[in-house]
C-alpha cells in the first residue's frame, strides 16, 4: 500500500473518532447527570470506537 492511501485512511478513521467523540460528549452533556443516560452513551461510544477500529484495519489490509 502506498503511503499517501494508507495516511488517506488514518485520516479518515481520526476525523470519524472525533465525530464519535462529539456525540458521545453531546450525550453526556444532554444526560444532565442521569445515571443510566450516561451510562447508555458510555456503551455506545465503546460500541462505535470498536467499530471504527475495526474498520480502519479492515480497509488497510484491503487497501
Amino acid at each position: 500500500m502506498d503511503t499517501e492511501t494508507k495516511d488517506a485512511l488514518i485520516d479518515a478513521y481520526q476525523a470519524q473518532v472525533k465525530d464519535i467523540y462529539k456525540v458521545f460528549a453531546n450525550s453526556v452533556i444532554t444526560a444532565k447527570g442521569d445515571a443510566n443516560q450516561i451510562a447508555d452513551a458510555q456503551s455506545k461510544f465503546q460500541s462505535a470506537i470498536k467499530l471504527a477500529a475495526d474498520i480502519k484495519a479492515k480497509a488497510l489490509s484491503l487497501a
